[in-house]
């Protein structure tokens, strides 16, 4: 990819001033750039770096660690998970991994993009692993999505996603003015919460009066809803938070739209272009300190299982275990968890402090199946076993 640093700034800034560099303040046009990488305008003396006002606000890191994180992403059809963006760039954690994505995805989409047009299929879906309860509408614990589809033949056109709370009339209605332009042609089932549709100014259609089993007369949105079922499971394997599900939805938006690409350059070139033109994204809207995140779609496992996340900081180097932490998870106290069942309960972190109930464990760690479950979370055995004391 890119050879240099200086290469890097060239390119970004050509993606966000393609007709040249403009001063934030005045609007003026005559700047000059200081040894410092700050361009100064002549006519009002503001001062302006590269980064200022975009993703990419503040940030710390070299523009080429921005860069090489944005193809990865981009590089696999499929995506790839925060575990996966760890190992690839060599993070010393997988909150940092996290983090980046989740900053990825917030450029995926831009506020003001265009709706849907011509004729949309329209229906909702629920994401998440199994409940107990009746089947369909019936189970609790999962959540709702809304998908639109436009329909072009047989083939799918653009897509659109949206976590909504209920089914009710008010808020597919609304659902539908947000995603779908007035006058479109909408095809639905037969819930009476589309009873409306006409009225908002689109004309409707139902496919299906009754939900007797046979023909599928909406083929379009549930390919989508089984796309985006598998995508979850595969790429993420159930692991999404249901707080951080419409960032979910919408990267998967993103890559379906561009499926036809015959080049991974242009998604690259598309998510650069969006990053530079979206607003800063603090760390208190991506990671909150203390924020729990529930696992909505657990795959094989069968409990519910809620991890606390930690904020992200800087350990001691004089730590064993410097890069690599194991927290227990605060309600394992409460729950009377036995400490070697913790393995099975823990988040891979990077801490300023170690909590002294997962220091004892950590001194522990001497079973080959422990060692053997590091290694499949993507630690190394020798950096997590510890040395025997005289």
């Amino acid at each position: 990819m890119f050879q240099s640093e200086e290469a890097c700034f060239s390119y970004l800034a050509a993606m966000r001033w393609p007709t040249g560099v403009e001063c934030s303040n005045c609007r003026r046009s005559e700047l000059w750039l200081s040894r410092r990488r700050l361009w100064e305008c002549k006519n009002c003396g503001h001062q302006q770096s590269l980064t200022e006002g975009t993703l990419l606000h503040r940030t710390r890191y070299p523009l080429k660690t921005w860069l090489e994180v944005a193809w990865h992403v981009c590089e696999q059809k499929n995506g790839l998970s925060a575990l996966g963006l760890q190992r690839a760039m060599g993070f010393g954690s997988y909150h940092t991994a996290w983090e980046w994505l989740h900053r990825m995805r917030r450029a995926m989409v831009l506020p003001g993009r265009n709706r849907l047009t011509g004729e949309v299929e329209v229906d909702e879906t629920f994401v998440g692993g199994v409940k107990p309860g009746k089947r369909g509408r019936g189970a609790y614990g999962k959540s709702l999505v809304f998908i639109a589809a436009e329909i072009h033949g047989v083939t799918i056109g653009r897509i659109r996603l949206k976590a909504i709370p209920d089914v009710t009339a008010e808020t597919l209605l609304n659902s539908i003015d947000e995603l779908v332009e007035r006058g479109s042609d909408i095809v639905t089932d037969g819930l009476s919460s589309y009873v409306g549709v006409s009225a908002r100014g689109y004309n409707h259609t139902v496919s299906r009066h009754t939900p007797q089993v046979g023909k599928n007369l909406l083929p379009h949105v549930h390919r989508v809803a089984a796309l985006l079922k598998r995508w979850l499971q595969g790429t993420h394997q159930g692991a999404v938070g249901r707080d951080m599900l419409q960032y979910y939805l919408d990267e998967f938006v993103f890559r379906f739209n561009r499926r036809s690409s015959s080049s991974r350059g242009l998604l690259f070139y598309r998510l650069i272009q969006q990053a530079v033109a979206h607003q800063p994204v603090p760390i208190t809207q991506i990671s909150p300190k203390g924020q729990s995140t529930e696992v909505i779609e657990p795959g094989l496992r069968t409990k519910k299982s809620t991890y606390t996340l930690m904020p992200n900081s800087r350990m001691n180097n004089n730590e064993p275990l410097h890069r690599f932490v194991l927290a227990p998870i605060i309600r394992a106290q409460t729950e009377n968890i036995r400490t070697e069942d913790l393995r099975i309960k823990t988040v891979i972190l990077s801490m300023k402090r170690i909590n002294p109930f997962a220091q004892s464990y950590l001194r522990k760690i001497t079973a080959r199946q422990d060692i053997e479950l590091l290694e499949s979370l993507g630690l190394k055995a020798d950096e997590t076993k510890p040395t025997n004391r005289q």
